[in-house]
């Protein structure tokens, strides 16, 4: 069996009384692709900030790799919805990346030849290595979002969580993003937070619907049936069912 690396038991949290996340339970091993859907103020979020050790749970436990969230931290990658990225500052590809490596670092530190050779290699993992010195206010949404994809493998984490990266892409830059991670979960647990749940289940092994509870099911074909018992509605009511067209090949990247 796969090595546990997430364990979330009984977790239950609450803001101001608010009841957010109730009871949850669930592993995630090794290499495990996992998607996480659910509406609108379901609790994505809040267990997102669980696992990150943004928060703590106000009852049951969380561990990650063996650990508290808190202490494990840099074994954690993270590519938020927003980012802090001003698009008309002028700084590259390339320095967007290395910031990956800043970490805890004291002040007056210098990258190094390993800060370079790490970001070289993780910006050619996303197939952005050829845009190195572009500014990133001149990419496209896809490329951008690919560039803080690896951004946060700088960190070289053993699992990588991201929010919602493919709510501002287009069909088209949605199949390309989920292509690089698909290639990425050869190495790395990923656990990904999406609305696109018909293009989400070509690639995950699992998914967790979340609504203040969560279930979680192994298979990664979820239907308007399974979601209407788990939520109450249909697929419909949380993702309008999309036509994707064919998979376009990424530059730079192979990924057979």
């Amino acid at each position: 069996m796969s090595d546990l690396e997430i364990e979330l038991k009984d977790v239950s949290f609450s803001y101001n009384g608010e009841i957010a996340l109730k009871d949850v339970t669930f592993s995630v091993y090794d290499r495990d692709f996992i998607g996480i859907i659910g509406p609108n103020g379901s609790g994505k979020t809040t267990l997102v900030k669980l696992i990150l050790g943004m928060i703590e749970p106000q009852k049951g436990t969380v561990n990650v790799l063996g650990r508290k969230p808190s202490q494990v931290s840099s074994s954690i990658g993270y590519v938020p919805q927003n980012t802090s990225i001003n698009e008309n500052f002028p700084i590259t590809v390339r320095d967007v990346t290395m910031m990956g490596r800043i970490g805890g670092r004291r002040e007056g530190w210098r990258f190094t030849r390993k800060d370079a050779g790490i970001t070289r290699e993780v910006l050619r993992q996303v197939g952005m290595w050829e845009n190195r010195d572009a500014r990133i206010g001149d990419l496209s949404m896809g490329q951008r979002q690919r560039v803080f994809i690896a951004r946060a493998l700088a960190t070289d984490p053993k699992i990588i969580i991201l929010d919602e990266p493919t709510a501002s892409l287009d069909p088209p830059g949605q199949m390309i993003l989920f292509d690089v991670l698909k290639e990425l979960n050869k190495k790395l647990t990923i656990l990904i937070v999406s609305h696109n749940i018909n293009v989400l289940t070509e690639y995950v092994n699992k998914i967790a619907c979340v609504h203040r509870e969560l279930y979680f099911h192994e298979a990664p074909h979820v239907t308007s049936e399974m979601l209407r018992k788990t939520f109450g509605f249909s697929l419909e009511h949380i993702c309008p069912l999309e036509e994707f067209p064919e998979r376009p090949p990424v530059d730079g990247m192979n990924l057979k």
